[in-house]
């Protein structure tokens, strides 16, 4: 496992957020958050979701599918 994912894992949030991930996808949270309002279906597998305007994603759930469906717990 990736020092980034130990850092994800060690959030104490049941969510992350586009700054979270950015860094792990090779991405920017503005561009995470532009696609997956046009795209949604591209980041079907991590379950995002939108409160208001900020999106987010569940953690276990993001984690799960960077690491291949393994049981890291967190």
């Amino acid at each position: 496992m990736t020092q980034a994912l130990k850092k994800l894992m060690d959030i104490d949030r049941d969510y992350l957020t586009p700054e979270d991930i950015a860094d792990i996808l090779g991405s920017n949270p503005a561009t995470i958050r532009l696609t997956v309002k046009e795209h949604q279906e591209w980041f079907s597998q991590y379950c995002p979701f939108w409160t208001g305007n900020r999106l987010k994603f569940p953690k276990a759930r993001f984690i799960w599918c960077m690491t291949g469906g393994e049981n890291v717990g967190g």
